[in-house]
């Protein structure tokens, strides 16, 4: 698969020596990422969870502590060895969410894109993560998107993030 030249710099920053080490400092939920998973809690609850950019493992605990069927992925080969360090005895895969045909059509309940998942590519890319996810998404399946904003202008507090919840209908 041909990457895009932001897609293949972000995948270097996130194998680098010492990224996984930088990420996992983040082990908090966002506040918008802690509204939704109240929001949803009982409706996910052990349902086939897929956390998309898993990175560091920031929201394997909270995922992981509503389903025994969680599977968490990334293309970053250190943050996955990251996570599975970590978190032994919970599913991680190498994979790409441009495509996931490791997985089958509708295999997942849920699938959550968290930190800035969606914000690593461009136009296309973003277009292709989403098709991905509605074909591996079971009718009626939920996925909730995290996009972080940062327009601060030197005040911290308008530093904000976004998350959005979709619920997926078949065509």
């Amino acid at each position: 698969m041909e990457e895009t030249h932001m897609s293949e710099a972000t995948k270097r920053a996130y194998n680098a020596p010492g990224g996984p080490e930088s990420y996992a400092r983040h082990t908090a939920l966002l506040r918008a990422e802690e509204f939704i998973l109240s929001y949803l809690s009982e409706e996910i609850r052990d349902k086939a969870i897929l956390d998309i950019g898993v990175g560091a493992g920031r929201t394997v605990p909270y995922l992981n502590s509503l389903s025994k069927d969680y599977t968490g992925i990334d293309y970053s080969e250190n943050m996955l060895q990251h996570c599975k360090l970590k978190y032994s005895g919970t599913k991680f895969l190498l994979c790409d969410a441009r495509n996931m045909d490791t997985f089958s059509d509708g295999g997942f309940d849920v699938a959550f894109c968290c930190w800035n998942m969606l914000d690593d590519g461009d136009h296309e890319d973003r277009y292709r993560i989403l098709r991905e996810v509605h074909r591996i998404l079971k009718q009626g399946g939920l996925l909730s998107f995290l996009l972080t904003t940062w327009i601060s202008r030197g005040d911290p507090s308008m530093n904000f993030a976004v998350s959005f919840l979709l619920k997926i209908r078949s065509n």
